[in-house]
């Protein structure tokens, strides 16, 4: 990352003697920046500071330099020095003593001018802009604070001065660091959810002194901790050994594979982050699927989709919304898929349910999924809704359904009709088993009706239901003399 500061700053000009010239004041404006490439580095690399100073003035300036208040202990060595682009050689690049100008700083200067004859052969024109790059290292650890910085430069053809400076807000701290980082096993983490998982750090070469290692998350998803080894400590001989840093996921209530960053700092180094990715392992439920309509006694299979493998699931089943559940089969793996029988009910049933319940590897119940489903034993096949038919016509309607598995044997099959909705059914006709259809002579009606529809029950001996079902839509009996 790159800071960067602006600074706006006015131009004096200056009403002195000096060398039998005469300065006066004047006010003006320029932008200086300062840029440090970042703001850490390790010991013995550097950190590139590049200024630019743009000359905004109506007359070029001569004999310019940029001086600079930099901590002592570090290493200054200029990059490049640039006028518009154009590389400049003949500069004077020279230091102060410590302490000159701020205490703890060194003043370093870069001067355009030609070294030893100090000619002013670099002016800077208006419009133009210089760009001095510099390099800092230091030897040691430690923090280093930049105080300010100046400049000054003379009117091409003038014998007056302009010169500026920063501000408080244009101070910068930086930060050299132990020239030693952090290995790890892999920089990516899988955590099963409800589970954990690890993976371990050293160091990449021997500290001078004992090292306090901190890990955390520091973003992303929640749900994902260190568990422990969130602290760990190095010394001059164990600094090679690998330490464990354990990470745990916590059950939610999504199927997402979230993630988290893990941090892992010390003092003097940088630092190393790793993607710690909660495995989701709650398994979503496909068949049945909401609403689904199945046979009784039928053949059927309950199909889900499993995130993760290392799981094992509980099938269980209800007729009653919930109520009360019964295993169907426990501690399934592998698979995606189970083979089970339809129950058989005492009539048609709407609210069945399937669930299913995932354990990991030390028996967590880590999530599952349910769905409700219809059970039907007989299904009504025409009319299904939106029929018209003719009352008192001497043609039939076809009224047809499908049987499946009873709890006992069917007697007789028993057909109705209504024509208000359903508030009241009439008797068409009781048909013997193994009937699967009827011409149903469409009855002479007062009035026509759009809320009509058929009913199939099924008896046993004894003239209990064993299951029924209606018309899903309405169909119409309308009157022959109607349109």
């Amino acid at each position: 990352m790159k800071f960067r500061w602006v600074v706006t700053t006015c131009f004096l000009v200056l009403m002195v003697s000096y060398a039998h010239e005469c300065l006066s004041f004047t006010t003006n404006n320029t932008t200086l920046t300062r840029n440090f490439d970042r703001d850490s580095r390790p010991v013995g690399e550097s950190i590139i500071v590049t200024v630019i100073f743009t000359n905004l003035e109506t007359n070029s300036l001569r004999g310019f330099y940029y001086a600079d208040d930099i901590p002592k202990g570090l290493t200054v060595s200029t990059v490049s020095v640039k006028i518009d682009g154009s590389s400049v050689s003949d500069y004077i690049f020279e230091s102060g003593t410590a302490g000159d100008v701020y205490p703890g700083c060194v003043t370093y200067r870069w001067v355009m001018e030609t070294p030893t004859t100090f000619s002013e052969n670099n002016p800077i024109p208006s419009g133009s802009d210089l760009e001095i790059a510099y390099s800092i290292s230091s030897p040691q650890t430690g923090t280093f604070h930049f105080n300010q910085f100046h400049w000054i430069g003379y009117y091409e053809g003038w014998s007056e001065a302009a010169f500026g400076h920063s501000e408080d807000a244009d101070k910068k701290t930086i930060t050299f660091l132990e020239n030693i980082f952090f290995v790890t096993d892999s920089d990516t983490v899988s955590v099963p959810e409800a589970g954990v998982a690890t993976f371990r750090v050293k160091l990449s070469s021997q500290p001078a002194s004992t090292v306090q290692v901190l890990v955390k998350r520091v973003g992303g998803d929640r749900d994902i901790s260190v568990r422990s080894g969130y602290s760990l400590q190095f010394t001059r001989f164990n600094w090679d050994s690998y330490k464990t840093v354990t990470l745990q996921a916590a059950k939610d209530s999504d199927t997402t594979n979230d993630a988290a960053t893990i941090r892992i700092s010390a003092a003097w180094m940088e630092g190393k982050e790793l993607t710690a990715t909660e495995v989701d392992s709650t398994p979503v439920l496909l068949k049945p699927g909401a609403g689904d309509v199945v046979d009784s006694g039928s053949p059927y299979n309950i199909e889900w989709d499993l995130p993760s493998q290392d799981v094992s699931l509980n099938l269980y089943y209800s007729m009653n919304r919930g109520g009360t559940w019964t295993l169907i089969a426990s501690g399934i793996k592998g698979a995606t898929s189970f083979p089970w029988q339809i129950p058989t009910p005492t009539v048609n049933m709407s609210s069945c349910m399937v669930r299913m319940v995932a354990f990991n590897g030390s028996k967590v119940n880590v999530g599952g999924d349910r769905s409700e489903f219809n059970i039907q034993i007989v299904r009504v096949l025409a009319p299904n809704g939106n029929e018209e038919l003719i009352s008192n016509s001497p043609t039939p309607c076809a009224i047809s359904w499908q049987k499946f598995q009873t709890k006992r044997p069917v007697a007789n099959i028993a057909l109705y009709y209504t024509r208000n909705h359903g508030d009241t059914w009439k008797p068409i006709i009781t048909l013997p088993t193994g009937q699967t259809s009827y011409d149903w002579p469409v009855p002479a009606v007062p009035r026509s009706s759009s809320y009509c529809k058929v009913k199939v029950v099924l008896r046993d001996a004894k003239g209990n239901s064993l299951g029924s079902d209606a018309s899903d839509g309405f169909f119409t009996i309308r009157l022959p003399t109607e349109p």
